[in-house]
């Protein structure tokens, strides 16, 4: 619990930290995703009006790794967008994927400067005071007319979706203003184009997560995502190359009737003496591509929800009509009418407030700080134009949801622009289309109006909400028959095809972060465990960006562990930090092999081992350091409270320095060594997230972990390169080929091959982990449990006295020791110490009774839930020594009892453990009754690092 709180008052800490610098109200940031998880992914704009509510119409928070500050107010946001250190855009991975810093919309700003006037000058044609205007206008009206047609033709009174004669009314003008090529119907160029820029426009979507979080390309939903995007922008090319090369062969025809190209300005451009890094053929493109864009996309998404307003509100439609009868004083609409169309214009405006197209606006980026009434814009923040808010207001718009048209007239019944109104955005980056789009919409409706009565099927009303990319636009529907259940049927169908491939159950994960956010972080086993119940022993699960396999079936967790496919270890970035891929712990598969057949030698050498003639000299080692403990004790702590763990660690570590070292070590390098190792083993979890989510390295809190793990490294590192470069300088020169330490082995090894020092510091390093660490711990369980269980202490106690009698005891007493042995493998059940295994990973696809585990899968053996299954364990919670023994009396292992796990690549202090922690109980309990301090209980939870720990508390030993 204390941990929690601390990790929550840190978290609060940081973030208020942060929170102060922005100097901005706004929610709560979630390291690394900041507020990209409340974001509706349909509808993000809905998520962030509903935070102006709360923060105000200006804030700032998160989104991924972007600062962001919403500006939903329209005088600030005028003067904020007016200052040139918000002319800026910011580095959105998708965006900059898609323009490549090219073009227009998305190009730097001194590029963007030059590319405004050159596009600027080039539209003036189609406006009023361009000498072209009547070309342009004839134009848009020509095309208009053709659509007219086309619908006489084919769809009179006769259900339709216009989407496809609207995208091609708009792209096929597009062209010809762009490219000075007119398309037919039939030519599918247009619609094509049309569809790959939809494509483009709704993967570039403003609040899509990898715009924010580049790293999210890797996985395989937004790996697709980005695919589509590379290969939609890739077409687009193809078709802008094609199409850019006939316009520069028939760009010198003299035709004087006809609008001027964007394309052939831009050639005469280049032509002249333009800069190069400018006027190029790769800038052509970008810039086609983003006029495209900005153009069709817009005024297609306006007309067709003009159409669908109009279907849906005929009393609207019906005073449209008649004002456009009364104004047009010709068959033909011209610009100089636009200015009588007052309740068209005030309709279309409606539409645009109401279905704002670009509602989260184009994201601006602060080059420098900006203070704007009293509010500071931080340098490097994306500036985000909540347009949607804006038009939404209900202080400016009364019943805004409401559609009226009238909000745009004034008492005269003309039409105006509230200042709150801003559907292209503002200021000096705003869309420079706005004039062209105006004009083209108003042409379209009056020509449509005039020809047609617009209505909905029966029994089939308009679906007036939308889906939202870069721009939000209508479902496609028949006039409009809804067609809602695509969304539903595309988000099922990617969800039966992930779970297909999958072939294991488990539960769902989130992108990036997979389930870790549903791991206790204390006791991550316990998590693990209960999906057990709900999915079955063999499930997946993804960790961060890893897929995992968790075992919980004691049969299939030995074949797979049996497996050579399943030797290697898995990328975990804090366990590849700490063991660095060599020794023995986390080494390579090859490495592994030579180095245990290496240690597997050196442990028979020196009596480590059942089947060693040396066990006599070990067994002596242990009582040695085991008897000094008991004077200790004896001499500092007969009847006084102490932590156990200190001692035992002091025990240990003197039994493994001598072993490994041939020497015990000062009380200095004992206390740096013991205090470090237990500093790596908590840090190390592989639970842990840094070891699934790498970049969480440089965030605050775990960048402390992580600097703690590296000095901890180092402090040991110190220590172990001492002592080596000790024993090289006694000048060992052994001759015999049974060295009575690891360095000697290993240096004598060395001269027969090719071994560095850096091999012998990692060897060592796994070594103290391994052995070190495992045999403290499953100790001090001991230990507590003893103090805890009175009863079962004083059964191993009376076994002992009658099985040893007054003698020492040795390796062949073992087998006497029925209830001894039942309760240490009781207390190796009940605190299983590597609850989470020691992890695996498949270099190849296996098969093991049904089960699939695919390639490059890390495998979990929960052994937690192994050893606490109540199939197999009755009553699991319940400390029970009798479960390991026989109708007899005897001492047996069931098949589900793993402590030390199984398969090839099992602990190799198996047998150590198992020597020493008998020694140490029988003469410990020869000499004391262990006992908890009175009222003080023991507390048998424990904290799961690498290895379960137990919590630090107090026990007593009380001499006999």
């Amino acid at each position: 619990m204390a941990i929690y709180v601390l990790i929550i008052t840190i978290l609060i800490l940081l973030l208020n930290y942060f929170r102060g610098k922005k100097h901005l109200p706004g929610p709560w940031n979630l390291p690394i995703v900041g507020c990209l998880h409340k974001l509706d992914p349909k509808a993000p704009h809905l998520t962030l009006t509903q935070f102006v509510k709360k923060y105000g119409p200006v804030y700032g928070l998160k989104l991924g790794l972007i600062n962001v500050v919403v500006i939903a107010d329209a005088k600030i946001l005028k003067k904020v967008l007016i200052k040139d250190e918000s002319v800026a855009r910011p580095p959105l991975f998708m965006t900059n994927t898609a323009f490549q810093n090219k073009g227009i919309l998305f190009t730097s700003v001194e590029r963007w400067k030059d590319q405004r006037k050159f596009v600027t000058n080039f539209l003036k044609m189609a406006t009023r005071v361009s000498p072209n205007k009547k070309k342009c206008e004839a134009l848009i009206t020509q095309h208009a007319e053709n659509f007219v047609q086309v619908v006489k033709n084919e769809a009179d009174c006769v259900a339709l979706d216009p989407s496809k004669l609207v995208t091609h009314f708009v792209g096929g003008l597009a062209c010809v203003l762009l490219l000075g090529k007119p398309f037919s119907l039939e030519d599918t160029t247009v619609t094509d184009l049309a569809r790959n820029l939809d494509d483009v426009v709704k993967t570039i979507a403003f609040g899509g997560p990898l715009n924010f979080l580049p790293f999210l390309r890797f996985l395989p939903q937004f790996r697709r995502t980005l695919a589509t995007l590379k290969d939609a922008v890739h077409k687009v090319r193809q078709v802008q190359t094609k199409l850019v090369n006939e316009c520069e062969k028939s760009m010198h025809d003299d035709n004087k009737d006809s609008v001027p190209s964007l394309v052939e300005a831009f050639l005469l451009q280049m032509s002249k003496d333009s800069p190069k890094d400018i006027y190029n053929l790769d800038q052509l493109h970008y810039l086609i591509f983003d006029v495209f864009i900005a153009f069709t996309e817009t005024t297609t998404t306006s007309l067709l929800w003009v159409l669908l307003y109009l279907a849906q509100y005929h009393e609207v439609q019906n005073k449209v009509r008649q004002e456009v009868f009364e104004v047009l004083r010709t068959e033909t609409v011209e610009i100089d009418d636009f200015a009588n169309l007052h309740y068209t214009k005030a309709t279309i405006a409606e539409i645009a407030r109401i279905r704002t197209v670009v509602p989260l606006g184009a994201p601006h980026c602060a080059s420098d700080n900006i203070c704007i009434e009293g509010l500071t814009i931080p340098k490097g923040a994306m500036i985000m134009p909540l347009l949607w808010a804006i038009h939404m207001d209900p202080s400016v718009y009364e019943m805004p949801e409401e559609f009226r048209p009238e909000r745009f007239l004034d008492d005269d019944g003309k039409f105006f622009k509230p200042e709150s109104f801003v559907p292209f955005s503002c200021g000096k980056r705003m869309c420079v289309g706005e004039g062209l789009a105006q004009e083209m919409t108003l042409i379209f409706v009056a020509n449509v109006l005039k020809n047609f009565i617009i209505e909905h099927p029966e029994s089939c009303p308009i679906d007036l909400t939308y889906t939202c990319g870069a721009s939000i636009t209508p479902k496609p529907q028949k006039m409009v028959t809804l067609v809602f259940v695509f969304v539903i049927i595309t988000i099922i169908f990617f969800v039966k095809l992930f779970d297909d491939k999958k072939s294991l159950p488990g539960p769902w994960n989130l992108p990036v972060i997979g389930y870790l956010h549903k791991l206790d972080p204390l006791t991550p086993q316990l998590t693990l465990t209960k999906l057990v119940q709900k999915y079955g022993p063999v499930y997946r699960i993804k960790l961060g960006l890893i897929n995992v396999v968790v075992i919980a079936d004691v049969k299939i967790l030995k074949k797979v562990l049996a497996k050579d496919e399943t030797l290697a270890r898995p990328p975990l970035y804090m366990l590849k930090t700490v063991f660095e891929s060599k020794g023995l712990v986390w080494a390579d598969v090859d490495l592994w092999k030579d180095q245990r057949k290496f240690v597997t030698h050196f442990l028979k050498q020196v009596g480590a081992s059942r089947v060693s003639p040396n066990t006599k000299t070990f067994e002596s080692l242990i009582r040695k350091y085991t008897e000094q403990f008991v004077d200790i004790v004896k001499n500092q702590a007969d009847g006084v409270p102490l932590n156990p763990s200190k001692l035992v660690t002091n025990y240990v570590i003197n039994v493994v320095s001598e072993l490994f070292l041939g020497k015990s070590l000062s009380l200095d390098d004992r206390t740096i060594l013991a205090h470090n190792l237990d500093e790596i083993v908590k840090l190390m979890t592989f639970g842990a997230p840094l070891n699934f989510l790498p970049f969480l390295r440089f965030v605050p809190p775990f960048r402390n972990k992580f600097a703690a793990l590296k000095e901890a490294l180092r402090a040991v590192r110190e220590i172990q390169i001492k002592l080596i470069n000790e024993f090289e300088k006694s000048g060992y020169k052994s001759k015999t080929e049974s060295p009575l330490n690891l360095i000697e082995a290993f240096l004598l090894r060395r001269s027969k091959a090719t071994h560095s020092l850096d091999y012998l510091n990692c060897l060592f390093f796994d070594i103290f982990i391994a052995f070190a660490e495992t045999t403290i711990t499953s100790l001090v369980w001991t230990l507590l449990y003893l103090a805890q269980y009175d009863q079962v202490q004083n059964k191993v106690r009376q076994e002992l006295v009658e099985v040893l009698e007054d003698k020492k005891i040795e390796m062949g007493d073992f087998a006497d020791l029925h209830y001894t042995q039942a309760s240490i493998a009781e207390v190796a059940r009940i605190r299983t110490l590597a609850s989470l295994g020691f992890p695996r990973y498949t270099t190849e696809t296996i098969s093991v009774e049904n089960c699939t585990i695919p390639k490059d899968t890390m495998i979990m053996p929960l052994l937690w839930a192994i050893h606490m299954d109540p199939k197999v364990y009755e009553m699991p919670e319940e400390f029970r020594p009798e479960r390991f023994l026989d109708d007899q009396g005897k001492f047996f292992k069931p098949e589900s009892f793993l402590p030390f796990q199984s398969g090839k690549r099992m602990c190799l202090g198996e047998e150590i453990v198992q020597i020493m922690i008998p020694i140490f109980v029988a003469t410990v309990l020869k000499n004391f009754k262990i006992e908890r301090p009175d009222s003080s209980p023991i507390d048998l939870t424990g904290v799961c690092g690498a290895s379960l720990c137990p919590k630090p508390q107090k026990i007593m030993f009380k001499k006999i």
